[in-house]
């Protein structure tokens, strides 16, 4: 009978073992860990290229200037699909250029800058005053000799200002789909089958109004009306704002604000806004 074990025999009955509980532990975690990365590897891209903004719109009365952002140039919009395309945009309408009124009053033809230009297919137009919109599409009949139709215009109404609205064009073919705040108001159908080519979107941000546009998504495909509600609900919150980030204050802007403040008690240095046109009496004149 041995009375005493070998180191051997000792160390081994003291090296450190594995339950099968944390084994069965560390198999869960590192399956979770491969679930996790094969899924965002593997699952669906995004098939809209997005700019969210905001972008401020400074339109001042009888402002003549031009400044275009580009939202989407051609490397980011396919080209191969041609026809079919879906354009959306956020803007919201704060005050108006009243000296742009339509010619002919309000059945005439708008006077207003496009606010956005949509390289290769049209323009979209804004007009506060009347609370309309107007999509311009120009279509391509004859590439040989490049001639171009009249194309085709849809007026929308009830573009309200003081809030925010959502716009949507959507092509495919001969058809115009117009969405406004995710319900179909407008489709059109084109004389002929278009040649149309997305190649860039350029935004104006010196409009005939003042306010603010952002949420700018393109699609390389026409989107049916539940894809189009289904993106309006995922992108406002109740009261029908989009989901874009505030824009940060700088420090000018906070010396803007200090200003208007006193100024709006009384603290402010005297001064006459007057135009061409305005009479201003002179107290000692």
């Amino acid at each position: 009978m041995e009375l005493f074990t070998s180191n051997e025999n000792v160390a081994a009955s003291k090296a450190p073992t594995i339950s099968s509980r944390t084994m069965i532990f560390i198999v869960i975690i590192v399956l979770f860990i491969v679930g996790v990365s094969a899924y965002y590897y593997f699952r669906p891209k995004a098939e809209d290229v997005t700019v969210m903004g905001p972008y401020d719109l400074e339109g001042t009365s009888g402002d003549s200037r031009s400044n275009q952002e580009t939202l989407f140039d051609a490397s980011q919009l396919s080209t191969k699909t041609g026809n079919n395309f879906t354009f959306s945009m956020f803007v919201y309408m704060d005050d108006s250029n009243a000296e742009r009124i339509p010619l002919g009053g309000p059945k005439g033809d708008f006077r207003f800058k496009p606010l956005i230009s949509i390289l290769g297919v049209g323009t979209i137009i804004l007009d506060p005053i009347h609370q309309m919109a107007r999509i311009n599409v120009q279509q391509l009949v004859d590439t040989s000799k490049s001639k171009h139709s009249s194309g085709v215009t849809i007026d929308i109404p009830d573009v309200a200002v003081a809030r925010w609205n959502q716009l949507v064009v959507s092509v495919e073919g001969r058809s115009v789909d117009v969405y406004l705040n995710g319900n179909l108001v407008k489709s059109a159908l084109m004389e002929n089958v278009p040649v149309l080519y997305p190649v860039g979107v350029l935004l104006e941000t010196v409009p005939d109004f003042s306010g603010q546009a952002g949420l700018f998504q393109a699609w390389a495909r026409r989107l049916t009306m539940e894809e189009v509600q289904r993106n309006y609900k995922k992108n406002v919150d109740l009261r029908g704002k989009p989901r874009i980030p505030e824009k940060t204050v700088s420090v000018s802007d906070v010396f803007k604000k200090i200003g208007d403040m006193f100024c709006s008690i009384g603290f402010c240095a005297y001064s006459f806004d007057a135009g061409p046109l305005n009479y201003v009496d002179y107290e000692y004149a």
